[in-house]
């Protein structure tokens, strides 16, 4: 019982990272088609997002470092 309470805990765990990173990419897409079409309304709407950018911790790896990473450790 208690093996499969913390596979479900895992499974949530990694379902709300997924969550994250897709509404990450939403606001990537989005800052980036204003900062071709700023006006002064998106400015404010392009520094909103980059504060929400800066609440993610996104580093980039090379693809050999990537090979090794350990997936089921938490992000």
């Amino acid at each position: 019982m208690k093996k499969k309470l913390l596979r479900d805990q895992r499974l949530l765990k990694l379902a709300k990272c997924k969550q994250a990173y897709c509404i990450l990419i939403e606001i990537i897409v989005l800052y980036v088609t204003l900062l071709f079409i700023a006006t002064d309304q998106e400015q404010l709407m392009i520094e909103a997002i980059e504060n929400q950018l800066k609440q993610f911790k996104i580093r980039f790896v090379p693809n050999n470092e990537a090979d090794e990473i350990n997936s089921s450790v938490e992000p």
